[in-house]
């Protein structure tokens, strides 16, 4: 797929689920803009994004000037969170330019970008809004809306790696009042190389309670289960973290 032919990809198709995704975060936190980027070490990625039409202006007029976009997946060594306004300070015109008619356009010029990475690839979560508000936001909020997403949209994932997008790299390398309500989570999605992994809300409780020394017998009994279904999570969590013993 040409990178700057995106109208039919997943990134337009998906816009309206990503629509209702994104809701509680405009509505309660006043963050009208959220993207999620899947960088893959060959250069191609999901994208998924309530406004896809930033992607495609950036894409189609700004490529160059976009410090994520034409980089390479290891242009980050270890989980980072971006200050548009900090990365701002270093900006050449070309790129001042460019924010400057993104906010024209779209209403929004301050933001956080979350970056995750890992052995075969990068997460990128960016959060835009019209004003500097959003540094203001307990950054714990956003890290549970990127659970809430991921949990979320996990299957809407899976379905938009059947379609990466493939973009040429360049040689470059590259205090809290507002909360969120309780968004329900039905799958705890992990980080890193285990990023395709998922606990279920049991499995986190019980995972908690053995991080804290628990026994099974514990287990069970604080969670009001039988020692056989405890079981059952535990060795579910050990298949999924690839691991012999918890304890």
């Amino acid at each position: 797929m040409n990178y700057r032919s995106i109208q039919g990809s997943h990134i337009f198709k998906a816009a309206k689920a990503m629509q209702a995704i994104v809701r509680p975060l405009n509505d309660k936190l006043a963050i009208p803009h959220f993207k999620y980027a899947k960088i893959f070490k060959d250069g191609s990625r999901i994208t998924l994004t309530n406004h896809p039409e930033r992607v495609e202006f950036i894409l189609t007029e700004w490529l160059e000037q976009t410090w994520t976009y034409n980089k390479k997946p290891d242009f980050v060594t270890k989980q980072q969170q971006k200050l548009w306004a900090v990365e701002r300070l270093s900006n050449t015109p070309a790129q001042d330019c460019c924010e400057t008619e993104v906010h024209r356009l779209f209403g929004f010029k301050d933001g956080i970008t979350f970056i995750y990475n890992s052995t075969n690839h990068c997460e990128l979560f960016d959060f835009g809004a019209a004003d500097a508000h959003i540094y203001q936001i307990d950054p714990a909020q956003l890290q549970y809306f990127m659970l809430y997403f991921k949990s979320e949209a996990g299957k809407l994932m899976q379905r938009c790696l059947a379609e990466k997008i493939k973009f040429p790299f360049d040689d470059e390398p590259i205090k809290p009042k507002l909360t969120l309500p309780e968004l329900p989570i039905k799958r705890f999605y992990l980080y890193g190389d285990y990023s395709d992994i998922y606990l279920t809300p049991r499995e986190v409780e019980c995972l908690k309670l053995i991080v804290q020394g628990r026994s099974l017998t514990d287990v069970a009994i604080i969670l009001g289960i039988s020692s056989r279904t405890a079981g059952h999570h535990i060795e579910n969590i050990k298949r999924k973290l690839r691991v012999d013993n918890l304890y």
